[in-house]
């Protein structure tokens, strides 16, 4: 079945490192892609001021596609201009960025003729108007994977965002992304939406071509486990996430703020480790000085890191679609307490293996019950891990195929 498979996956950005939720989503699946036997043309984007890729970034996407090609996103008077004419038609920002020149499009073209695709594979809306030209040019079925219920989630964002240009970038983001991302979903032969949740909300909306596929955590691939005997702990208390985006930002805040002095008047010995990559000024602002808090930016490990935390935790106070740092944290053996909005889109069979806590008081006493006394159904934690394995790529492909055929 896979080999017949050929794909071009259309991402709004180079995937790896996989060190936000979005990417590690993006990175995952193409690496189960690859191991299924699937063949892969990727189209990306990048950042070339912040995020330009290295020369072993670009190795290690090379050595999980069949072809990589990927462009800077457009800046300048000209970009500008044309991302606005966009704008002004119904697109959204974030997806007007992410045009190419006639000559990128050319030998992206060209590319694409040569690998001789079956399916189109838009992982993420804003690869929309890519995705839906190379539709039209090849007479290719269009799937597309939905992360997020983009208009709510960039609408939390707003609420979190700090500073002008933050606040700014959120409302532009927010402009015409509601009605563009409805007509993609009816547009596509198919909707793999991140969560039963959000697909209902879709249902709701109108859209019925569309299934979950939940998202795979670190621990499906590289297939690392840990038991009893192998799980040495050395942290107390941790959180792992992107440090840099504004509800992430938003949820340190209030643990360290909120939460925290409550767990240090009954436990005044307790460190937190906070983790995760590129951590902002505020971040580092909030954090320094407190001897009870460690920093460790962009951990190289992160399913070693969670397996050696005896508490992990998931302070998330607004987003949308599905917290990937919630089910990678299922992987380990570890106490869970979150927030309902870090268990959101997760199935009640793994929301049940979590101590839910949504005040302050009630997150710190959480949190200090597990320190006193850690209580995980090793045997039944197990079972619901497997809800999210590459079982589900399985399926998803499955539905690919009778559509190519």
């Amino acid at each position: 079945m896979s080999a017949d498979i050929r794909l071009v996956v259309v991402a709004h950005e180079f995937p790896y490192p996989p060190n936000h939720g979005g990417r590690a989503d993006v990175w995952r699946r193409l690496c189960a892609f690859r191991e299924i036997g699937v063949k892969v043309l990727l189209v990306c984007w990048f950042d070339e001021q912040h995020s330009k890729p290295t020369e072993l970034e670009v190795l290690a996407v090379k050595g999980v596609v069949d072809t990589l090609i990927s462009f800077p996103k457009h800046r300048g008077l000209r970009a500008d201009i044309s991302r606005l004419w966009q704008m002004t038609k119904g697109v959204p920002s974030h997806v007007a960025s992410r045009q190419l020149s006639q000559q990128e499009y050319k030998i992206t073209h060209a590319a694409i003729a040569d690998f001789k695709p079956n399916a189109v594979f838009a992982d993420s809306v804003y690869g929309g108007l890519f995705a839906r030209k190379i539709k039209a040019a090849f007479a290719l079925p269009l799937f597309y994977r939905s992360h997020n219920i983009e208009h709510r989630y960039f609408n939390a964002l707003a609420k979190d965002a700090v500073g002008i240009k933050s606040k700014l970038s959120c409302f532009l983001a927010c402009l015409n992304i509601e009605s563009y991302e409805l007509a993609f979903m009816c547009h596509a032969t198919k909707v793999f939406d991140i969560s039963e949740d959000d697909a209902d909300y879709w249902r709701g909306r109108g859209v019925v071509n569309i299934e979950c596929l939940p998202p795979l955590p670190e621990a499906s691939l590289s297939l690392q486990t840990t038991t009893d005997t192998e799980k040495y702990l050395v942290r107390d208390l941790a959180f792992l996430g992107n440090l840099n985006t504004p509800n992430n930002v938003a949820g340190v805040v209030w643990l360290v703020t909120k939460v925290m002095p409550f767990v240090w008047l009954n436990k005044p010995d307790v460190v937190l480790t906070i983790a995760g990559s590129n951590p902002n000024s505020e971040v580092r602002k909030l954090l320094e000085g407190n001897s009870r808090i460690v920093l460790i930016p962009n951990v190289e490990n992160a399913m070693y890191f969670l397996n050696t935390s005896r508490i992990l935790v998931n302070p998330a106070l607004s987003g949308s679609g599905v917290n990937i740092k919630t089910i990678d944290m299922l992987m380990t053996d570890s106490a869970i307490v979150s927030t309902a909005q870090g268990l959101a889109g997760i199935p009640q069979s793994a929301k049940a293996h979590c101590i839910l806590a949504n005040s302050p008081v009630e997150f710190a006493n959480a949190i200090i019950s597990s320190l006193e006394h850690i209580v995980v159904d090793i045997a039944t934690r197990r079972l619901v891990r497997s809800q999210f394995t590459i079982e589900g790529i399985r399926r998803a492909l499955v539905t690919i195929q009778l559509s190519v055929d």
